[in-house]
């Protein structure tokens, strides 16, 4: 049976954890893996992949829909008077 280190792939991309998404979404749309380890120095922190950063994107797109909703609602109110 072959080892880990006779397979593995070194050539994933990292990020810092104070990069930003945008930042990762540069670096993943270039490299074939779709995600990135996210390290300090050099010890590895945690992985984000394609499918974490659009989950993100969504849940902050609906909140600001909602936020609309109620801003537009609020308007609304306060001109029918």
């Amino acid at each position: 049976m072959a080892k880990i280190s006779k397979i593995m792939d070194t050539s994933v991309p990292t990020l810092k954890k104070e990069d930003k998404v945008s930042d990762a979404i540069k670096l993943m749309a270039d490299k074939p893996h779709g995600c990135a380890v996210i390290v300090e120095g050099k010890k590895p922190l945690g992985i984000i992949t394609e499918t974490d950063i659009v989950n993100a994107t969504r849940d902050f797109t609906r909140f600001h829909q909602i936020m609309q909703e109620i801003i537009l609602t609020v308007f609304g109110l306060v001109t029918a008077f």
